[in-house]
């Protein structure tokens, strides 16, 4: 009963729940066919072929979905300054690509296309990619199409950092 009621208190007074994810930024692209780059599978296959020649350097992030501004903020775990403000409405195509494999590297990925698609827009998206942690990416792609709905995300709060 305690969860209904405290559930009920939460749709009813406003507040927003605003999930904190900590991520290890893998790598960011510009989307283009002329790259070969146009869906989340493609910036996959593009990170592991970037492992096999240069390697990767990450960085590790927080990523705040604000639900409030309509936005995703991507904060430096260090500094904790904010890299990067996103319009929530110019995020594309969460997808979350797992393994269970331990030897696979990277095995919890979230991929999602920032920006206008190109028949509404000459401005070229970017694909992020990020390696999660403590937290499974299906759940991170769920809620972001939670809020891109207009929802209010699931609030599993499972391994997340808040």
């Amino acid at each position: 009963m305690k969860i209904i009621i405290s559930l009920h208190i939460y749709l009813f007074t406003g507040h927003f729940h605003t999930p904190t994810y900590v991520l290890e930024h893998l790598a960011t692209f510009t989307v283009s066919p002329e790259n070969d780059l146009v869906y989340p599978a493609d910036g996959m296959r593009r990170l592991l072929a970037m492992e096999k020649t240069n390697g990767i350097w990450t960085q590790k992030m927080l990523m705040k979905v604000d639900a409030k501004s309509m936005g995703v903020n991507i904060i430096d775990q260090e500094n904790k300054e904010i890299v990067e403000r996103l319009p929530l409405d110019l995020v594309r195509e969460p997808t979350a690509f797992t393994s269970n494999d331990p030897k696979e590297l990277y095995n919890n990925i979230l991929i999602y296309i920032v920006g206008h698609p190109p028949e509404e827009s000459p401005t070229p998206a970017e694909m992020h990619i990020f390696q999660c942690n403590n937290v499974r990416a299906r759940d991170v792609v769920e809620d972001l199409k939670s809020y891109m709905a207009g929802g209010h995300g699931t609030s599993r709060h499972r391994g997340r950092h808040t």
